[in-house]
């Protein structure tokens, strides 16, 4: 079950992420956490934090992911936003920077700024403007609303458990109308 919350004090620039530095000072204090489920007995645990950002006439989300587990250090992992449930699958609606584990702490995390879908030919509403709302609804489970996706962090060589590709996932989670 994902929590809603508001923000504490805002923090310094971030990361690159799609949209340049981002600038901390322009997230609203909403916010939605969703717990991830660990996939093919990886044993890699982690969430995905959907932050709602606004900048004059661009409304965007900061979409934060941290993971932790087995072959998360010095791994560099893809991530992304895709259409459907994790369970059926479905193609890639957002592309988000890549899970980064040459961390401190051996941990991996990521923070893109999300503001459009990708652009991607075949695919409805490709490349489409998305805000917050758009993406999480009201972040409540059950509540039928947002984006019909789910968060997907792929699969490296050298992973426990039964995956075998890097399309597959380590851990994942439903959002949005799906959550």
């Amino acid at each position: 079950m994902g929590t809603m919350g508001t923000m504490g004090t805002m923090g310094t620039m971030g990361a690159t992420g799609k949209s340049g530095i981002i600038d901390r000072t322009k997230l609203t204090g909403k916010f939605v956490v969703y717990p991830m489920t660990t996939l093919l007995g990886s044993g890699i645990t982690g969430d995905v934090r959907f932050a709602e950002f606004v900048d004059g006439a661009t409304l965007g989300t900061l979409v934060t992911i941290r993971v932790s587990g087995p072959n998360v250090a010095n791994s560099i992992r893809s991530a992304h936003i895709h259409n459907g449930t994790f369970a059926v699958g479905g193609s890639p609606a957002v592309t988000l920077n890549k899970v980064d584990g040459f961390t401190a702490d051996g941990k991996g995390m990521s923070e893109t700024l999300v503001t459009d879908l990708d652009a991607t030919p075949g695919i409805p509403h490709g490349g489409a403007a998305i805000a917050y709302a758009g993406l999480v609804g009201t972040g409540v489970m059950g509540s039928a609303t947002g984006f019909n996706g789910y968060v997907n962090v792929h699969w490296v060589t050298g992973d426990s458990g039964t995956g075998t590709a890097t399309s597959q996932g380590v851990v994942a989670v439903d959002i949005g109308s799906n959550y």
